[in-house]
């Protein structure tokens, strides 16, 4: 397993969005997703679980207001993972604007620091090389000068492989 950071003002349900399809273009690539359902929603994003409409990758997509930007034009969380690169900070894939909303896509990781703990026996050697790899992130962040205010065992994400 490995702990990733999902670093996530407003709650937005399934009905709310324009449309379940949506393409970005990254590069000269351009890639349709097609919204899943509702997984997970914080003070400043819904996160919905798409997959892309070529090869059926599962991938995660924060939906916020574009009424959360700042000066830079994109939120906070666009632009702090875009520059991020840690192995315990969630990879932003791409991102773009339609109309009220910013769709961010990214890496999919299904399971929560929450659900390992309350539904797995993690044994203490186990435990404790979690914590190191969210005490890294943190230490990273700290390096950018970034505070991170969110700091929950349903935002801590772990991959089966760490």
């Amino acid at each position: 397993m490995q702990v990733c950071f999902a670093i996530t003002i407003s709650d937005l349900d399934f009905i709310d969005l324009p449309s379940p399809y949506f393409s970005i273009v990254n590069g000269s690539k351009q890639n349709t997703y097609i919204m899943e359902k509702k997984i997970n929603s914080g003070t400043y994003g819904t996160v919905f679980l798409a997959h892309k409409e070529a090869n059926k990758e599962k991938v995660a997509v924060k939906v916020q207001r574009t009424f959360i930007y700042d000066y830079f034009g994109v939120t906070r969380d666009v632009l702090f993972t875009s520059i991020l690169k840690h192995e315990n900070i969630v990879e932003i894939h791409c991102f773009d604007i339609f109309g009220p909303y910013e769709y961010s896509v990214y890496e999919y990781i299904p399971n929560t620091f929450h659900d390992l703990l309350s539904t797995n026996t993690v044994d203490f050697s186990e435990f404790l090389f979690l914590i190191k790899q969210i005490l890294d992130a943190l230490n990273y962040l700290r390096t950018k000068n970034i505070i991170y205010f969110d700091l929950k065992d349903n935002n801590i994400m772990v991959k089966e492989n760490f």
